[in-house]
Parts: C-alpha cells; sequence; structure tokens
C-alpha cells in the first residue's frame, strides 16, 4: 500500500510542479511549501497530541521517552531514520512498536520533495538559457533519480532490510517513477484504447499478485517492489485512455473514492489506535482489528471535516504564502512539544 502511495505521490504532485514549469517558466518554492504546510501540518499536529495522550495512557512510562522522540522526529518528518537506527539496535528490542512508525512513509515522501522541486528549479534555469523541451530535459533529470536509488535499493535490501526499509535513498525512485508518468501523460494519452485496457488491468493484476505474494519474510523494498510500483504506474498511464472497460471504471466506485478523499486522515488516526489497543487488551487478532480500524473513521472524518480542509481551503492561506508557512511552523511546534511533554514528564 505504501509503494502505490509513494508512485500516486509523485504522479500528483510532478504534475502540479510541471505544469506550473510551463507556464510560467519557473517554480515557486514558497507557494509549493506553503500548500504542503497546508495540506499536512494541521492534521499532522493533531494526531501527534492525541497520539501523546494515548500512549500517556495506555504504555508505560519506561517507554515514554523512546516514543516521546519518536513523536518530535515525526513532527520533523524524519522519523524514518530513527527508525531505520533502531531497527539494528540490539538495545532496543524490547521496545513496544512506535505509535507513529507509520509516519515513517510520510517522511520518505517530504524528503523527496525538498530534494525534486530543487533540482526543478535548476532545470528550470537551464531551459530558459537552452531553450530545450521541457518535459524530455525533466524526464532525464528524474530518470537521474531513479536509476541509482533503484541499484542502491536492491542492493542494500540485500545486504541491510531491516534499514533498508525505512531510509529514504531506497524509496526514491518509487515517488520517481511516479514522476516520470507525469512527465510522459501527453504521450499516455494517445495510446489506443485496447492497449490501454489491457495495461490498466495488468496493472491491476500486479497490485493484487503483490497483496497476496509478498510476506513478512519477503526482503523489501528491493527488486520485489517493483510489483506495486509498476502495477500502480500502469493504470495512471492506462488512465482515461481505457475508459470505463479498464480498472478504471472499478476503481471509480463511490464508496471507494470517497474513503480515497478521506485517506490521509484515516492513515494517521488508525496506526496509533492500534497500538494503543494492543498495548491496552493484548494482541487483537483480526477481528478486533479490523473494529479499531472501522473506529477511526470517526477521528479520521472529524479531522478531515473540521481542521483539514477548512485550513486547507481558507482564502487568507491562499492569499499569503508567508502566513501558510507561518501557520505549518506553528502546528509543527505544537507536534514537537507534545511529544518533548511526554519526555519531560519521565
Amino acid at each position: 500500500g505504501v509503494d502505490v502511495f509513494f508512485v500516486i505521490s509523485g504522479f500528483l504532485i510532478t504534475g502540479l510542479l510541471i505544469r506550473e514549469v510551463e507556464q510560467e517558466g519557473r517554480v515557486s518554492l514558497a507557494r509549493f511549501y506553503a500548500r504542503r504546510a497546508k495540506r499536512l501540518l494541521p492534521a499532522t499536529a493533531v494526531v501527534l497530541v492525541a497520539t501523546a495522550l494515548l500512549t500517556w495512557w495506555s504504555v508505560t512510562r519506561v517507554e515514554w521517552r523512546t516514543f516521546g522522540w519518536d513523536i518530535i522526529a515525526s513532527a520533523g518528518y524524519v522519523v524514518n531514520w530513527r527508525l531505520a537506527d533502531r531497527s539494528v539496535d540490539y538495545l532496543a528490542e524490547d521496545v513496544g512498536v512506535s505509535p507513529v512508525q507509520h509516519f515513517w512513509s510520510l517522511a520518505v515522501e517530504e524528503q523527496f520533495y525538498i530534494v525534486w522541486p530543487l533540482l526543478l528549479v535548476v532545470l528550470a534555469v537551464l531551459l530558459r538559457k537552452t531553450r530545450l523541451p521541457a518535459r524530455p530535459v525533466m524526464a532525464a533529470g528524474i530518470v537521474a533519480v531513479i536509476v541509482p536509488s533503484f541499484v542502491w535499493s536492491v542492493h542494500y535490501t540485500a545486504s541491510n532490510p531491516a534499514q533498508a526499509f525505512f531510509v529514504t535513498p531506497t524509496r526514491l525512485w518509487e515517488l520517481g517513477v511516479g514522476a516520470l508518468v507525469a512527465i510522459g501523460v501527453g504521450v499516455w494519452a494517445k495510446l489506443p484504447r485496447a492497449a490501454a485496457i489491457v495495461l490498466g488491468w495488468a496493472g491491476l493484476v500486479l497490485v493484487v499478485y503483490a497483496g497476496f505474494t509478498v510476506t513478512a519474510a519477503t526482503a523489501w523494498p528491493g527488486h520485489m517492489a517493483l510489483l506495486p510500483v509498476v502495477g500502480t504506474a500502469a493504470m495512471i498511464i492506462a488512465g482515461s485512455a481505457s475508459g470505463p472497460a479498464g480498472p478504471a471504471g472499478v476503481l471509480s466506485w463511490a464508496p471507494a473514492v470517497w474513503v480515497g478523499g478521506l485517506s490521509y486522515s484515516l492513515y494517521l488516526w488508525h496506526w496509533p489506535l492500534l497500538v494503543a489497543a494492543t498495548a491496552q487488551w493484548g494482541e487483537l487478532g483480526a477481528k478486533k482489528g479490523l473494529l479499531v480500524v472501522a473506529f477511526s473513521f470517526i477521528p479520521a472524518w472529524l479531522c478531515n471535516r473540521f481542521i483539514e480542509n477548512p485550513i486547507r481551503f481558507h482564502k487568507a492561506f491562499s492569499r499569503s504564502n508567508p502566513l501558510t508557512l507561518s501557520m505549518g511552523a506553528n502546528f509543527t511546534a505544537i507536534g514537537a512539544a507534545a511529544g518533548l511533554t511526554l519526555i519531560l514528564l519521565v
């Protein structure tokens, strides 16, 4: 699921950046990071505060310090490196599952969006000076990220799978594949309908196949991550060209689209609740686990309805990048303060 998310994220965000380069000849970093701030940080802060409270309530005092630092690292979107270090630290073997472990994927995503927009700024300058075609130059730029990242992912997964799972260099290629799909969107639109239908269904089969065959024993990400990554890319490429006969007809089912709209909040909320419930009542099993996930829809919907969307679409934040970035910094400080409070309570 996370690998699918990386490809979709790379596709969506790169599409926005490319249109900005083509229309304005540049990338506004302030505007880009302001959009990221109002989209991600308010909900993140609320969940981190709630997670600190759940941690205080559900786990032993011994773990407060560890999880407090995890919360601080999550607020700064660097928790994946902290988890990578802990994965090979024998002194941390007795530490339970972190209630913010799921933030590792968001950390990887945001670290990618520090590098990729900066690279596009450089490419935009090059395009202005040379008048080269924009999309081929951008494609070359992202391929220069994808290839070494994938090679390193295969190598590092084989030699150190515990750390390879979390660290950013082994995952950049997955976001890069999504970015490459966005760059070539004009080409994919010309696909014959029959070819698009076959490609779309083949992509869905790859993703589903990975879901049934990848186990906890599979070294990840490595070359096996090609299954969900290539499958997702194929479905996006098929896109609208396949029409309702392709997988888009199934994936546009209204309840699935509704869950998709709620997916960010749902992702943030489900894991802390699962960890807290496990700490209180022991191993949950499938039925109780599903009940906890079902319950997480309630705070996810409330967060989306009353925090995410009102801030995301507020006119004041749409007009002022400095105001939005300041708001984001304040929410980041709130999330970090929640973790620091846990540490000080020890």
